[in-house]
């Protein structure tokens, strides 16, 4: 981008200050080649980019791309290794926890079975942890703002809160919170079943076909 130079006006002269700004988002630089580089892509270091970018559209959609193939492969690469499994609770598809591959099988009959996998993920429990007692007075002993602020020497009754939290931990120990994709181990979804059904049972937009059963949904891009 075009840089100027930024001056002051000292009476009736105006004079140089040795900064630069950028003519297209007016952001003043330490230098006229910080300015002139400032909305320029930092990839191919020609075209304009968005302020809040620091890639330019084109480059944007190349490295998503690129981000997207390799994820693919590395995906792949654990399908190949996984043990293929027919005994299991939940399958992972499409980012969430769902019953079983039939409800893949419903829902891709929008799509004309073009995003029908051949194997999904199994999944596996993720008990609960437990609460950390000492973690627990720590951080409120941090909270206090006071130095040497000791909440088990300022109050009284900690050791039941002790007693009962660890009596919540050992109820609570062989509870599963949620369900997480399983990658050694994956599950067949049976696409030929799914060619072979009646049309007439599964018409998109009849109301025959039951939405996704989510469970457990983790929010986690594991690209980044």
């Amino acid at each position: 981008m075009e840089a100027q130079e930024l001056y002051v006006k000292e009476g009736e002269e105006f004079k140089p200050t040795g900064k630069f700004f950028c003519t297209k988002c007016r952001m003043t630089n330490v230098s006229k080649e910080a300015a002139e580089a400032c909305c320029v892509c930092e990839k191919c270091k020609e075209k304009p980019r968005a302020l809040h970018k620091v890639y330019c559209d084109e480059c944007l959609e190349k490295y998503y791309a690129k981000t997207d193939a390799e994820e693919k492969v590395k995906r792949q690469a654990l399908f190949d290794a996984a043990e293929e499994v027919t005994d299991y609770e939940f399958v992972w598809w499409s980012e969430a926890c769902i019953h079983d591959v039939q409800e893949i099988l419903d829902e891709c009959m929008y799509d004309d079975h073009k995003d029908i996998p051949e194997f999904v993920f199994a999944t596996k429990p993720v008990k609960f942890s437990g609460f950390d007692v000492s973690k627990l007075f720590d951080d409120f002993d941090e909270e206090s703002m006071c130095e040497d602020f000791s909440c088990e020497e300022a109050l009284s009754g900690c050791e039941t809160i002790e007693d009962a939290i660890r009596a919540f931990n050992e109820a609570n120990k062989d509870r599963t919170i949620f369900w997480q994709e399983d990658t050694t181990r994956k599950v067949r979804v049976p696409k030929d079943e799914c060619l072979e059904d009646d049309d007439d049972n599964h018409k998109p937009g009849d109301g025959n076909i039951p939405p996704l059963r989510k469970h457990g949904v983790q929010g986690i891009d594991k690209r980044f």
